[in-house]
């Protein structure tokens, strides 16, 4: 029964990202290569849409790349008005208290936080008219702010496994909250690095491997649920593991409603730009009505274009 209910879901979730549309109709549209606001140095949500305006660019994901200020979400709803197409992901809004978001916390307040964080999140989207709300797959443990990054240790008993199951049932929760609102909820894969490693083995991240998405897909047999594949989190999560990046792109490729782009040498996720020879390019054609967003660093006028160019040319 499990098998045949992940089968189910993953049919379903094909046939909703190949047309394009989300639980309540909403349009995933491919008319544009998003940047994430972590491209674009500015610190306000204002700067980044005057930035993308001189440079031409009217598809933006907000990321966390801001401090919390009061007037952000009345820029954001300013920024959709004028007709900027917007993607709000994870850490967005910025909270006034900053806290390691995480949907598999074993402590109570952080847990409550997160998920009222995200229905904010989906609220927002719902208001400007994104289709998705996107956001990291937790943790079994609860890593500081200063731990992001770096390498994550253990802080207590608890299982992989009894994380995941907390991560299950949260995901489920905030499925029935974009269900209500017409759109989706996107789960980005982690990124697993070497140093985070356990006795050689991945027990302190969750949403790494194809394996994780299908329990979770089967856990959660939502129509607002779907993947946010970030190919360089893929990169290093599959070096560190020795597992083939491009097959985990095809056993995941019925959950992905959109792509992170950026490259890496394999070993440390540092959002470097790409060229013409990246890896995952030959798996953009292959992607129908799929949202690519550029999440690199800030990058200078002549090289985030390069890369806008690189994958509206492959699309």
């Amino acid at each position: 029964m499990a098998r045949h209910r992940a089968l189910t879901n993953r049919t379903v979730s094909k046939s909703l990202h190949v047309a394009g549309q989300t639980n309540g109709g909403t349009q995933i549209q491919r008319d544009g290569v998003f940047v994430s606001s972590s491209a674009i140095k500015a610190r306000t949500v204002s700067g980044v849409v005057e930035e993308c305006a001189r440079r031409g660019l009217r598809h933006l994901e907000l990321t966390s790349s801001f401090p919390h200020y009061a007037r952000i979400r009345q820029e954001v709803a300013a920024a959709a008005r004028e007709g900027m197409r917007l993607l709000l992901h994870n850490y967005f809004p910025p909270p006034q208290h900053g806290f390691v978001l995480n949907l598999a916390s074993a402590d109570p307040t952080i847990l409550h936080r997160s998920i009222e964080h995200c229905r904010a999140g989906l609220e927002l989207c719902a208001e400007i008219g994104a289709p998705f709300f996107s956001v990291h797959a937790g943790f079994s443990v609860d890593p500081k702010p200063s731990d992001l990054g770096h390498r994550l240790t253990p802080d207590g008993p608890r299982t992989k496994a009894e994380a995941a199951k907390a991560f299950h049932d949260t995901v489920a929760l905030l499925c029935e909250t974009a269900e209500h609102l017409g759109i989706a909820i996107l789960i980005e894969n982690n990124v697993l690095s070497r140093p985070s490693l356990v006795n050689g083995r991945n027990e302190l991240l969750l949403g790494v491997t194809g394996d994780d998405f299908d329990d979770l897909f089967d856990a959660v047999p939502s129509r607002s649920l779907g993947m946010l594949l970030d190919v360089a989190h893929l990169k290093v999560s599959a070096q560190t593991l020795g597992i083939d990046r491009d097959r985990t792109i095809e056993h995941v490729r019925s959950y992905v409603r959109a792509l992170h782009l950026s490259d890496n040498n394999g070993e440390r996720d540092n959002n470097q730009p790409f060229n013409e020879d990246a890896w995952f390019l030959p798996h953009l054609k292959t992607f129908s009505g799929i949202v690519c967003v550029i999440e690199t660093r800030p990058l200078d006028r002549s090289a985030l274009a390069g890369c806008v160019r690189i994958v509206e040319e492959v699309r």
